[in-house]
């Protein structure tokens, strides 16, 4: 990960309008979504009582 303060550049020091400038990046590796399937999702799922709505409940997954 790095950062840098564009406030605190020199370039920046007439600037009165930004007061807090900052630029943050970094890399990395999650995974991939290729073999993510609809099916792996479905264990998460559940339904039941979501709320009420006009004094009567609603159901929602």
């Amino acid at each position: 990960m790095a950062s840098w303060r564009i406030d605190k550049e020199n370039f920046m020091q007439n600037v009165s309008f930004v007061n807090d400038l900052k630029l943050h990046a970094s890399i990395g590796k999650t995974g991939n979504v290729y073999n993510v399937g609809y099916r792996d999702y479905l264990s998460l799922l559940s339904t039941g009582t979501a709320g009420i709505l006009d004094g009567g409940k609603i159901t929602g997954v």
